[in-house]
């Protein structure tokens, strides 16, 4: 965890993009409709999590490609699908400070504020989703300024799916946690190669 994180913000500093809510940078190659261009191997410090990720999820195909974004406070990005490029599993590792990762069936499900999950991930933790999950339901992280937690299913904005798996002591419910350090992603799949390569 640390050692990637140390790579990835301090040895690796070139390729980060910033976009209006987050900063990303990408490692495989370029991700478009036709598929991966531009191919690249992924660097030394991050291959062999490509093939824990493999070995270890027994997914079906070899990781790839990598995305890695980060978050701070008040940051996040909007519900969506990734797209047919990527093979529908995905697996997040999650570094830095923690976050919810929310889930929704689809656009009328984002703005009834239906939750299918949330999800909190902490560092060091592993989120991995596939099937309709990945291809045609939503996910997102909401841009807020602290995390609101409980087991209450009765109240859909606070509850998370996970709060028995959570180890960070919450004590009374609903619990807040207000964000102050940067959440980093690692987003490990496979990107179909395009044939025009």
């Amino acid at each position: 965890h640390d050692l990637i994180l140390d790579a990835l913000i301090n040895r690796d500093k070139a390729g980060w993009n910033e976009l209006p809510r987050r900063i990303v940078k990408k490692y495989g190659g370029d991700v478009t409709t036709k598929g991966l261009t531009n191919k690249e191997p992924l660097p030394n410090y991050l291959a062999p999590l490509a093939e824990k990720v493999y070995n270890d999820f027994l997914i079906s195909q070899m990781p790839n490609h990598m995305l890695i974004n980060g978050y701070s406070a008040g940051d996040g990005i909007m519900p969506h699908t990734d797209g047919p490029s990527y093979h529908p599993e995905v697996v997040c590792l999650n570094l830095g400070s923690s976050r919810v990762l929310s889930f929704w069936k689809d656009q009328q499900a984002v703005r009834n504020n239906e939750y299918l999950a949330r999800i909190y991930c902490e560092p060091r933790s592993v989120v991995m989703f596939s099937d309709v999950f990945y291809k045609e339901h939503l996910h997102g992280v909401e841009y807020v300024t602290e995390e609101n937690l409980s087991n209450d299913e009765s109240d859909p904005e606070t509850f998370i799916n996970n709060w028995t798996h959570i180890s960070i002591p919450l004590g009374c419910t609903p619990t807040k946690i207000p964000l102050t350090a940067t959440r980093y992603s690692i987003t490990i799949r496979h990107a179909t190669p395009c044939s025009c390569e």
